[in-house]
């Protein structure tokens, strides 16, 4: 399922980001996405779905990173913090 998202956090740099990206698979824990930023992992981003305005949905820690066709990058994204009906949950 593609979803759009936004992405808030520091780049690999300690740069401040906020990063459009889309999702290639989501599950209840996580998500696959892409986007051009250079994240680092175990870095944790906010995220927001852009579908329907700006909802901040929670947190994600990078876990794994993976190349695509420059310049973008693949990155496989892990809840940490969730918000929303029936999401109270934290890591």
């Amino acid at each position: 399922m593609r979803v759009p998202l936004k992405l808030r956090g520091s780049d690999s740099h300690g740069k401040t980001l906020e990063e459009v990206a889309t999702t290639e698979n989501v599950s209840l824990s996580g998500f696959l996405c892409v986007c051009a930023a250079e994240l680092a992992t175990n870095s944790i981003v906010e995220v927001y779905m852009t579908s329907f305005g700006q909802e901040y949905v929670g947190k994600a820690r990078i876990v794994s990173f993976g190349s695509k066709a420059a310049p973008l990058r693949h990155y496989g994204c892990r809840f940490i913090e969730k918000t929303g009906p029936g999401c109270c949950n934290k890591e």
